[in-house]
């Protein structure tokens, strides 16, 4: 039993350091080049549609810096327990149990928090959102009855998602009401209309995506000047936290795994380092 847990300890913790290296070397190309790992998060089905609103380089940049702690503490937990197991050192299994013990009480705490205040990532992506809107949101255009979309990406984004998905701003309409953008919307017939609404937020008269003319949309001027029922009365933020929580098994499944494994490892150290104690020296 000694020797078998020794073997899997070492093993696991040779394992351990080499994520930390990984997850470390992760942390810093999120840092040097972010559009990377954006890349490699784009293939997800469903983040393209909102991966330019929510900026994810910069989500990315944010997060490779706890990357890069997270994996400086996995490879000093792969030495300790690598170390201490290969040379039957008492107090390096000793740090290396503690530390890990208290490591596991933090991840617990954050998890409890996390699903006791969903708030706290609400916030945040609320904010993200609104910062993307107020700076880079232009409506789409109308010639000769015909639609076009705006020139920055960003906006194409916004635009493209709020007809696709059938939702308006990043909590309902009164978001454009917050910030300047190009509100004057000329018609055909010569007509202009200051509008409360973007084009992009009203109804369709059928399923599409980006409509090509004016005539796909279910009452567009009534819409424009927030005609009850013309325009889509939800926020995109509940399109975009639906993704997230659609793919909220894989957090949660990582971390589970990891504090299960965590807690193995607790327990064979904790059986070396009493075994080293032990007057029968077993070591």
């Amino acid at each position: 039993m000694y020797t078998c847990a020794r073997i899997v300890l070492g093993t696991s913790n040779v394992l351990l350091f080499i994520c930390g290296v990984l997850q470390l070397s992760f942390g810093i190309v999120g840092i040097a080049d972010p559009d990377a790992l954006a890349d490699f998060i784009y293939w997800l089905p469903g983040v393209q549609s909102v991966a330019d609103i929510i900026n994810i380089p910069e989500v990315v940049v944010s997060c490779s810096t706890y990357m890069i702690v997270v994996g400086c503490f996995m490879m000093l937990f792969g030495f300790l327990g690598c170390a201490g197991t290969i040379y039957n050192n008492k107090w390096l299994l000793f740090f290396y149990w503690v530390l890990l013990s208290v490591l596991v009480i933090v991840e617990i705490i954050l998890i409890i928090v996390a699903a006791c205040n969903p708030s706290l990532v609400q916030t945040e992506v609320q904010s993200v959102m609104y910062t993307s809107l107020h700076r880079y949101f232009s409506p789409v255009t109308i010639d000769h009855k015909y639609v076009h979309l705006p020139d920055h990406v960003v906006a194409v984004a916004w635009v493209s998602m709020q007809f696709e998905v059938g939702c308006c701003g990043v909590t309902n309409y009164t978001d454009y009401q917050a910030f300047p953008w190009n509100n004057t919307i000329s018609f055909p017939e010569s007509d202009e209309i200051t509008a409360t609404v973007p084009p992009s937020c009203c109804k369709l008269s059928r399923d599409t995506s980006v409509p090509k003319d004016i005539d796909e949309f279910q009452n567009l001027k009534g819409c424009l000047v927030a005609l009850n029922g013309a325009y889509n009365v939800r926020g995109c933020y509940f399109a975009v936290n639906e993704i997230f929580v659609q793919y909220s098994y894989v957090p949660i499944g990582i971390c589970s795994g990891c504090i299960v494994v965590q807690g193995f490892a607790i327990a064979m150290a904790v059986m070396l380092w009493r075994a080293k104690d032990d007057k029968r020296g077993v070591v």
